[in-house]
């Protein structure tokens, strides 16, 4: 699958601490239901994290302003131990139909991760799988 750099939130970032992701996505004047097709969000592992008992929560966040903060979706917790596999999904969801014009992810992070980089971004359809190479 082809992402095209204007819907990613995420390449490679770095989670070491709660961060918001590096990009924030603008849908335009219309939103995902004017643009007469679904969006998917996928989060996924690029880099594997430590296996500490940490956790990362991931929300995705959307407003008017290029600084969204209204929560509309969060993954439950996910234990770092479980992102020891680059390319290994964290979550993926379809995006609410409650947005706004602007998107960004926001990554809470337990305490601090030592290592660990993920990839986000939004697609027309759902994938099963992803090279993060």
């Amino acid at each position: 699958m082809l992402i095209d750099s204007l819907n990613e939130f995420s390449d490679a970032q770095a989670i070491t601490a709660t961060a918001v992701s590096t990009n924030v996505i603008d849908l335009g004047a219309a939103d995902n239901r004017a643009l007469g097709r679904e969006l998917y969000l996928h989060v996924l592992v690029n880099t594997p994290f430590d296996t500490d008992t940490e956790t990362l929560t991931v929300t995705l966040q959307t407003g008017s302003t290029v600084t969204p903060t209204t929560v509309i979706a969060t993954a439950p917790a996910i234990a770092a131990s479980a992102m020891l596999v680059a390319g290994t999904t964290i979550w993926r969801i379809r995006v609410p139909a409650n947005t706004q014009r602007y998107l960004r992810l926001n990554y809470t992070v337990s305490a601090g991760l030592t290592s660990g980089k993920v990839d986000a971004f939004l697609s027309p359809s759902l994938q099963d799988s992803f090279d993060v190479s």
